[in-house]
């Protein structure tokens, strides 16, 4: 079972990504760009999704969304992704976690 089930070829509805550190706390995330980045297993030069997140609750919630774009999932199959944190001086990546694209009517 996958970490996050996605419908084949759907857009325009966002994802919420809870980020903690490494106590399980919500992760401070001021000054912080965030990019969701999906790639085929084992193909990390694949990227098929890399794209800016909104961070809502900057300090206290920790928490970043992405808005799927048209063209992002149109293929079913296996992918990981992980949440990649910048700021000045810092490139951070969260835990990678596994997608599946699902087919859909």
């Amino acid at each position: 079972m996958a970490d996050l089930e996605v419908p084949k070829s759907d857009y325009g509805y966002t994802i919420n990504f809870g980020i903690k550190d490494a106590n399980d706390a919500a992760y401070d995330l001021t000054d912080y760009v965030s990019t969701f980045k999906v790639w085929p297993p084992g193909n990390t030069a694949g990227t098929i999704v890399s794209g800016t997140c909104s961070i809502l609750n900057v300090e206290a919630g920790g928490t970043v969304s992405y808005t799927v774009v048209n063209g992002n999932f149109d293929t079913a199959a296996k992918y990981m992704g992980e949440i990649e944190l910048t700021k000045s001086g810092i490139v951070e990546s969260t835990k990678k976690f596994s997608i599946a694209v699902v087919e859909s009517a």
